[in-house]
């Protein structure tokens, strides 16, 4: 790696750092974070943190890396190597990033992308040898991601169906079809629909996953799905 290529880590980097401080105060400022497509605010929905505290983790790693590239210029090789395995925790990082939002999301953060490519260039500039290091990072994690299940029912035996966790069941004498209610107990929405079922002829199945409100329609081996906000 070239005296020019440290340098240009160390610029990209902070220039990176500047990004990030811009999406910080818009989510201060906002209340939301700014999203270049409908892929953020899935992804976003999907996080167990608040994207603030995302962004921070961000920023003082862009930082962390630009200022240990510019005094590995000043010590010379001494901190070079650490340099290095900060380049690639990012690519490592990202790729579990990436790798969630195409397998469990299935949808893409235009954001996130942006940082994920600043994170390959950096490698890239670092070396050829950095860079087919942080490659065969992310094709590992990549494919490895691929083959595992992901969500509750990656738990469940393949002997379960769906009659497996009913909570309740309401029958009729010639039910005309068959609904699959999965709710809330806590969801106002639910109790809209209990109401016209008390006289439809209907057999119902009353399920309770965690989060979602699901209503999975059959009649005649058709299926309608339904997705009611909760």
């Amino acid at each position: 790696m070239t005296a020019r290529n440290s340098k240009l880590i160390s610029a990209i980097s902070f220039g990176a750092g500047i990004l990030v401080v811009i999406q910080i105060l818009i989510i201060l400022f906002r209340g939301e974070a700014a999203c270049l497509n409908q892929g953020c605010k899935i992804v976003e929905s999907l996080i167990a943190i608040p994207p603030l505290y995302f962004n921070l983790v961000g920023f003082f790693y862009f930082q962390t890396v630009c200022w240990l590239f510019f005094l590995a210029r000043r010590k010379g090789n001494l901190l070079i190597d650490l340099s290095r395995l900060f380049l690639l925790t990012g690519v490592a990082v990202e790729s579990v990033l990436i790798a969630y939002q195409i397998y469990v999301a299935e949808a893409l953060c235009a954001y996130c992308l942006i940082l994920f490519s600043i994170v390959l260039l950096l490698n890239a500039l670092a070396g050829w040898k950095q860079f087919v290091a942080g490659i065969s990072i992310l094709s590992g994690i990549i494919i490895i991601s691929s083959m595992l299940s992901y969500g509750p029912t990656a738990l469940l035996s393949k002997q379960q169906t769906i009659n497996s966790g009913t909570y309740g069941t309401r029958t009729c004498a010639n039910p005309q079809k068959e609904l699959y209610l999965f709710f809330s107990a806590d969801c106002p929405h639910c109790k809209m629909f209990f109401r016209p079922w008390r006289a439809a002829a209907v057999a119902i199945s009353i399920l309770i996953p965690l989060k979602s409100l699901i209503i999975l329609i059959s009649r005649e081996r058709s299926a309608q799905l339904l997705m009611i906000p909760n």
